[in-house]
């Protein structure tokens, strides 16, 4: 198993108005769905260092998804707190793909929060896990 830390994170704009939605709705409807796991926002630079780009407000396309499943999601101390694992089993068994970027959608597929780590590569003979935290105000 390896764990990967989050380095940048960005809650996106569409996050905070469907949630304004929501919260004035007969009935509220914003819900945080599934993940993707993808790549995007990083680069290798010729020294090997790795760049963590700025994150618009407004993604909307998920580049080089891997994988998608639910994470387990919480909030404590306004964080919003993500817990994930691509498990080995579902790794592709054909070659190692690269991982950087996890999507975080909302239950109608909008991209609603993007989280950064260091790139990891999948293997069949390990899980990845990535835990997440940010502040609900960092818009």
């Amino acid at each position: 198993m390896i764990s990967t830390p989050v380095e940048k994170a960005r809650i996106q704009t569409i996050y905070y108005t469907e949630r304004a939605k929501s919260s004035i709705a007969d009935a509220p409807f914003f819900k945080l769905g599934d993940i993707v796991w993808g790549t995007g926002f990083v680069s290798i630079d010729g020294q090997g260092d790795v760049i963590f780009e700025p994150i618009p407000h407004d993604v909307s396309q998920i580049q080089g998804e891997v994988f998608r499943n639910k994470p387990n999601k919480s909030v404590i101390n306004n964080k919003i707190l993500l817990s994930a694992t691509f498990p080995k089993s579902m790794m592709p068994t054909t070659g190692s793909k690269m991982l950087t970027t996890l999507y975080q959608l909302d239950d109608k597929g909008n991209v609603a929060i993007v989280f950064l780590f260091a790139p990891v590569y999948t293997s069949p003979n390990r899980d990845i896990n990535l835990h997440a935290e940010i502040e609900i105000g960092d818009a």
